[in-house]
């Protein structure tokens, strides 16, 4: 993900090559249309095309660039070592399938911990998959409040609703207890999630005593602990944010030229034709949804959204930086994509408004070769990266009429696949302040596919998200108390997370208000 970052830099500054990349983010936009297709009713020989004609591009592009100061991969432990103190460990999460005969028996975890004052990296059994499936998936009779308090707080032998949770199971049993003994004398730890255990906030887990595990150690969380040694300096020079929130999803159809006007303009490298010419459908009632969405029904409002993005404004202009702020009909697809411009995109972007995320496409294709009408084209998409994204203006129009809105303008969504074609290289931060932002699919060693790797391959440097449907106030709250510590009281991201957490535990004692946010760099 650093390198694609990285390469798409070099290709901007290249007079050569920068029409080709042009040409290419072209191609990836009409590959996005026609994932959103059944594939049945995909025409196969157009699809094939568009994506030789990208694949082509890129090796046309990488045969013109020296690629040396890209290499990125050849981190080795030694290297790591060194950039760690005394009181620091690096723990990178693995999994790896285990084989009984021929036969794949199970998936299992493992860390490899490296400190100093070791020779060489330790090895560390963890856990079964099917031991954090079962904890992560909650009995139908216990609320989603009470299963998160209860895995998250390290108790054992616990009863809610007639559902027991035995001992060794809860987080902190699989995930730090193995651990616990080599972080003797460490204060900081660093740590790359894998995996089932990107759904799962390691900072605020407790143990058995209640005690949370940030109260001992500084927790951060990196895409890769090879970070750790590629550490560039810095140079965000926008004075921009982006704040997006308070925004109507109904969107009155008056406004519909405007959009085209915009769409016209931010959009004048790709042909009409290729525009939003997939229906869009009603939802299906598997998609993970806030509270409020229902199959057939419409995204509601969120009322502390506007509150929430007015307090940051008022924070952000006090740290000299220049709010952009859309709310209602105007937090559009279109002014975000014509905001987010190659090379100036804004130091923050904070998009306080719904997600969704599908965990799977359909395994099987309907008798009739017919997808079903209740299924949205995001759910049936084969590509996880279209399964999942953020809802802005307008969008109920496709979501309860099964098209778009008018040809020539966005439907609303902004998916994964469209935000990783993005240069984000001068965003230090993005907040998405929204329902179940941080899932994404599993693909085995490539980490989880969905808005975290999206945003990540677009080059943002930080990102804030939601692993579970955190409540409305609370978000505000937390997202409130997190600017403030960032940038008026002048502490590091990582420094000012940790504080807001910990302001947030003492007011909400369950995890389930505060935890469900995360921090990644």
């Amino acid at each position: 993900m650093r390198s694609h970052s990285l390469l798409q830099n070099k290709l901007l500054n290249d007079t050569v090559n920068y029409e080709k990349l042009l040409l290419k983010k072209a191609l990836e936009y009409r590959l996005s249309l026609e994932y959103l297709k059944p594939i049945e009713k995909r025409d196969s020989i157009h699809f094939i095309n568009l994506l030789n004609q990208s694949n082509q591009i890129d090796k046309d592009l990488a045969g013109n660039l020296d690629f040396s100061e890209l290499i990125l991969d050849k981190t080795k432990y030694v290297d790591l070592k060194k950039v760690l103190r005394s009181n620091e460990v690096a723990i990178e999460l693995v999994h790896f399938n285990h084989f009984f005969g021929k036969t794949n028996d199970s998936i299992l975890y493992a860390a490899i911990l490296l400190k100093p004052g070791i020779e060489h990296p330790k090895f560390i059994f963890l856990f079964d998959q099917k031991q954090l499936d079962k904890l992560l998936n909650r009995n139908a009779e216990c609320t989603a409040q009470q299963h998160l308090n209860t895995i998250y707080s390290g108790k054992q032998n616990m009863t809610i609703n007639d559902t027991k949770y035995e001992e060794n199971s809860s987080l902190y049993d699989l995930i730090w207890k193995p651990l616990i003994n080599e972080l003797q004398g460490i204060n900081t730890v660093y740590i790359s999630k894998t995996g089932l255990l990107h759904q799962v906030n390691l900072s605020a887990i407790s143990d058995h005593n209640g005690g949370i595990i940030t109260s001992k150690f500084n927790i951060n969380e990196l895409g890769s602990t090879r970070n750790l040694v590629r550490s560039q300096p810095s140079n965000f020079s926008s004075r921009n944010a982006l704040l997006i929130g308070g925004v109507q999803f109904d969107l009155d159809t008056t406004d519909v030229s405007n959009r085209e006007n915009l769409s016209a303009s931010a959009f004048r490298n790709q042909t009409s034709s290729s525009i939003n010419q997939v229906p869009i459908w009603n939802h299906s009632s598997e998609i993970h949804l806030a509270s409020s969405m229902r199959r057939g029904g419409k995204w509601e409002y969120l009322h502390w959204t506007d509150k929430e993005i007015e307090s940051i404004s008022a924070i952000v202009k006090s740290a000299r930086v220049n709010p952009i702020k859309y709310k209602g009909m105007i937090a559009t697809e279109e002014r975000i994509k014509a905001t987010v411009k190659d090379g100036i995109a804004p130091r923050i972007i904070h998009l306080a408004t719904h997600g969704y995320f599908y965990p799977n496409a359909p395994t099987e294709t309907p008798p009739d070769g017919n997808a079903n009408i209740q299924d949205s084209p995001y759910s049936i998409s084969e590509h996880p990266m279209i399964r999942s994204g953020l809802l802005l203006a307008g969008s109920n129009y496709a979501w309860t009429t099964g098209k778009p809105i008018n040809e020539g303008v966005e439907d609303g969504v902004l998916t994964a696949y469209e935000i990783s074609q993005m240069n984000l290289s001068n965003t230090e931060l993005v907040v998405l302040s929204a329902c179940e932002t941080g899932l994404g699919d599993i693909q085995g060693n490539e980490g989880v596919y969905g808005l975290q790797r999206a945003f990540k391959i677009a080059g943002a440097k930080y990102l804030i998200m939601s692993l579970w449907q955190v409540p409305d106030r609370e978000t505000k709250e937390f997202m409130v108390s997190f600017y403030k510590n960032w940038l008026n009281k002048k502490k590091s991201i990582p420094d000012a997370f940790r504080i807001t957490q910990k302001e947030m535990r003492e007011r909400f004692i369950n995890p389930y208000a505060w935890a469900g946010f995360v921090l990644v760099e």
